[in-house]
């Protein structure tokens, strides 16, 4: 039988990345949890924390992980409908998505679903690429990927698919690719990434250019406004969703690079197919807006 105490004190841990404030979320001292760990440890025959910068769970610890967190989900879910919490009381999600969904579209997701739900949201952004990683591992309850994968014990919608275009400022078109894009200018322009596992460059000059990772030079900014910034004070050129700079391309401020060639990148919700009132609440108002700001497939 589990000792949920020890799986909690494991939850915590990874959660806030720290034996103290996961102390202070349980109540009880560091050295609690540290013995709760070492306990967990004991009784599996095995390690299940990774003590380092960031701490992460072993293999056997993201399966632990995996499971108290389904069991806190059930136990939300029983006292909604048991009316057991007082009025005031939060249920919290943790949540993988990526930084342009966050800043184009998801915002007014999470806005209408405060309106209805009492809940807490704690959001990873990572590349839209990795996102279902995290979910993989337990760490998350669903995420927003452009991953298309069978995740046993969880459910995958379509949301819809998000056009990437290649833009610059029309100087920095002038510069590097007056007569267009090619082999030959792209290895010497520019670009930019949004970091380490942002492929979708990769991909597009792969695509378009036969082109591979380390054949052009790039600048890397993590984060979404630098990231447009940086293209619009002409620094790089680079993917940006286009429903994100409409206007700068009807300005004549940005130009699209290879209008013909856009990247469409599908996008979809996945989550435990176990799911609280909040969380089926959450996918319906994802499928909502994102028919507002991406194109069918």
């Amino acid at each position: 039988m589990l000792d949920y105490k020890l799986l909690e004190a494991l939850a915590a841990v990874l959660q806030w990345q720290s034996f103290e404030r996961a102390a202070e979320q349980l109540c009880i001292t560091q050295s609690a949890v540290s013995q709760r760990i070492r306990l967990l440890e004991e009784r599996m025959g095995q390690p299940v924390l990774i003590r380092g910068t960031p701490l992460k769970a072993t293999a056997e610890g993201e399966k632990l992980l995996a499971h108290v967190q389904k069991v806190q989900l059930l136990e939300h879910s029983l006292q909604q409908e048991l009316q057991a919490f007082a009025q005031d009381e939060f249920t919290r999600m943790r949540l993988a998505v990526n930084a342009d969904s966050l800043t184009i579209w998801l915002l007014p997701v999470f806005a209408q679903l405060f309106e209805q739900q009492r809940v807490l949201v704690d959001l990873v952004v990572e590349d839209q690429d990795f996102t279902l990683t995290k979910l993989k591992k337990g760490e998350v309850i669903g995420c927003v990927s452009a991953q298309e994968a069978q995740v046993p014990g969880c459910n995958r919608t379509l949301l819809g698919v998000m056009p990437y275009v290649m833009v610059a400022t029309p100087a920095f078109a002038q510069r590097y690719f007056p007569n267009g894009m090619d082999r030959a200018s792209l290895s010497q322009a520019p670009a930019i990434l949004f970091g380490p596992n942002d492929l979708m460059q990769d991909r597009y000059l792969s695509r378009f250019h036969q082109l591979g990772p380390g054949d052009y030079p790039y600048h890397v900014v993590p984060s979404v406004d630098g990231f447009v910034g940086a293209i619009s004070r002409g620094i790089a050129y680079g993917l940006v969703p286009e429903v994100q700079i409409r206007a700068e391309l009807a300005a004549g401020t940005l130009v699209n690079l290879a209008p013909a060639n856009p990247l469409p990148v599908a996008l979809y919700w996945y989550h435990w197919r176990l799911q609280t009132p909040a969380l089926a609440a959450l996918g319906k108002l994802l499928v909502k807006e994102a028919g507002k700001v991406m194109e069918p497939a």
